[in-house]
């Protein structure tokens, strides 16, 4: 949720400011840093204005990626007790939710446009000649070349859109996987005492 209100009534243990402010200190250390979060949607007592502070920390925050989901109940828990919005309630702000997440995912993904990216092959189509995997921003990416595997990085720029999918195109060969081992949000809180 964006509302401070329903974040106390979940028992959450950060604000929406805390929140935030953690995402604009690692976008310091590296402005394109892409996230993803996940919304529950319609927490009992949830009102059009808490709603409307979820939608707008969704602009805020230009999340690449949204998982929304309603809430239902957990048998034992308190909020089981809470009485549950109306079902319609609930389908119409899911729409209302992805459509606003949609709309912000692709304005952050055309801000990749233009950009080298190093993709993670992770499958390679029948014909053998599109390759499917993650950018390093966490963005799903299709790669047209001849001589990739799976596991496998290929670096290119991006040059366009498809549906869901970056349009990488090579600019280099490709090379085997490595990963360095880094917890950027641990070094985002240590660097500037957030907290």
């Amino acid at each position: 949720s964006g509302s401070n209100r329903i974040l106390r009534q979940m028992k959450r243990g950060y604000t929406r400011q805390r929140y935030c402010r953690l995402l604009e200190c690692a976008r310091e250390i590296h402005p394109k840093t892409a996230f993803t979060t996940d919304v529950i949607v319609g927490f009992p007592g949830e009102t059009d204005a808490d709603f409307e502070e979820t939608l707008n920390l969704i602009e805020e925050c230009r999340f690449v990626r949204v998982h929304a989901f309603p809430y239902a109940p957990r048998p034992g828990t308190p909020a089981a007790r809470l009485e549950s919005l109306p079902p319609r309630t609930l389908r119409k702000r899911m729409t209302r939710l992805l459509m606003r997440a949609e709309s912000v995912r692709r304005e952050v993904v055309m801000s990749y446009l233009g950009m080298t990216h190093s993709v993670l092959i992770e499958s390679v189509e029948a014909d053998g000649g599109e390759y499917r995997g993650y950018s390093e921003y966490y963005l799903p990416a299709v790669v047209r070349t001849h001589s990739a595997r799976a596991g496998e990085i290929v670096s290119g720029i991006a040059i366009g859109i498809c549906g869901n999918l970056l349009i990488v195109e090579p600019s280099a060969g490709v090379r085997p996987a490595q990963f360095r081992g880094v917890n950027l949000m641990r070094s985002v809180v240590s660097n500037n005492g957030v907290s």
